[in-house]
């Protein structure tokens, strides 16, 4: 029998073999970890049972297991360096102790470390950090800018200050806004007489295209409808009245002399 090689259900056809090949190569692969998977178990199963049986042993034998800790080759050197950090750092700390709590003879108090009450008030204020004091005139006479006096930012009348100025700078930046708002409000502005004519122009403009729509409407309404008709008219007000006076004759004839008219 001649199997077509282009059929897809063709079992020499080139896919179908790649196809075989990868299943065979995943079934081998799930397999592998299969088995890997139980030699492990198995093993940690043995060293779990060998663990107990030594265990038991040294019960027998009257001998704790002592707990397993790693190979240091050098823990001596390490215990010895330990030991010094920690020494350091306890005499570091019974000196900054000491040093609160005893002065030494030879350095006894400065003039620098006065109190700040014992001072005058021109080194009281005096700037150590700048090599020009602050004076109130220099050689020529003139006067030099007037040092700010030293605050404390939880003082009450700094705050007080701060949101003083805060408040001012708040009002300064909004005037404009304000000025222009109510300049623009005011009945008497240009701007407010612009709108204004503007709203009464297109309420104008609204009016006229609203009569022009109903004109239109009505217009309309007469060339298709027409005026109504306001007199009856009865029936011998019809169209061709002596022809049907004859077809009535000539279907009827022996009724002719008995029957009135249907006109009159």
């Amino acid at each position: 029998m001649n199997i077509l090689p282009h059929k897809s259900w063709n079992v020499y056809n080139k896919k179908n073999i790649e196809k075989v090949q990868r299943d065979e190569a995943k079934a081998q692969e799930e397999d592998d970890a299969k088995r890997q998977r139980a030699i492990l178990a198995e093993s940690q199963a043995r060293l779990q049972m060998l663990r107990q049986r030594a265990a038991e042993r040294a019960i027998e034998s009257g001998h704790e297991p002592q707990p397993t800790q790693p190979i240091r080759l050098f823990a001596e050197e390490e215990q010895n360096h330990q030991n010094e950090e920690a020494l350091k750092d306890k005499l570091a700390q019974e000196k900054k102790l000491e040093r609160q709590f005893t002065m030494y003879l030879d350095k006894g108090a400065q003039e620098t470390d006065a109190p700040w009450y014992s001072k005058n008030e021109y080194d009281r204020y005096s700037d150590k950090h700048t090599s020009r004091q602050f004076t109130r005139k220099n050689e020529q006479g003139h006067n030099r800018r007037k040092r700010p006096a030293i605050t404390l930012p939880e003082d009450p009348l700094c705050l007080m200050k701060a949101n003083t100025h805060d408040d001012s700078a708040r009002a300064s930046a909004l005037a404009p806004a304000k000025k222009k708002y109510k300049n623009s409000h005011s009945p008497s502005s240009p701007s407010s007489h612009r709108a204004r004519s503007s709203k009464s122009s297109i309420e104008d403009l609204r009016q006229q295209r609203l009569k022009r729509e109903q004109a239109e409407k009505l217009r309309t309404r007469k060339l298709l409808y027409g005026e109504t008709p306001t007199q009856g008219r009865g029936y011998n007000s019809q169209y061709n009245r002596k022809e049907t006076e004859l077809a009535h004759s000539q279907r009827h004839p022996a009724s002719k002399s008995t029957r009135k008219p249907y006109f009159h």
